[in-house]
């Protein structure tokens, strides 16, 4: 008789990679520090009507940063994204941007219950950008 696994140890598909999720997740934050913070350059890009930004891993620096001035939801998503960065450094995987997006969508709608509404955000050059018209 087979059983079924608990949660916390069924795979998650990743293009790729197999993702385990509570297991690889500590593995990252054992390697990079996740810092909330204002970027910046996005207050000159509101004033110019450009894109902002919503997220940056540093794979030299160990840090992944987390633009705090995002709703609770595309905090979210950009940490599932931000995450799936580090976990291909960690494991040389050499994952592309594109791969890294849908997964990133398909893992939010996995964990939440819900599609990601994404006519608050864009995609620009391969990057997820937020559009500069939307509101917290």
């Amino acid at each position: 008789m087979v059983r079924d696994e608990p949660e916390y140890k069924r795979k998650v598909y990743v293009p790729g990679i197999t993702l385990t999720t509570p297991r690889d997740l500590i593995e990252i934050m054992t390697h990079y520090d996740i810092v909330h913070t204002i970027f910046p350059e996005n207050k000159l890009k509101e004033a110019t009507g450009e894109n902002f930004m919503l997220g940056l891993t540093c794979d030299d620096e160990k840090k992944i940063y987390i633009n705090n001035e995002m709703s609770q939801d595309l905090k979210r998503l950009t940490t599932i994204h931000e995450t799936l960065h580090c976990h291909s450094y960690i494991n040389s995987l050499g994952l592309k941007e594109s791969e890294i997006n849908k997964e990133a969508y398909r893992l939010f709608e996995k964990m939440y219950g819900h599609k990601f509404a994404s006519d608050s955000i864009k995609v620009v050059d391969g990057m997820v950008m937020m559009r500069n018209n939307v509101k917290k």
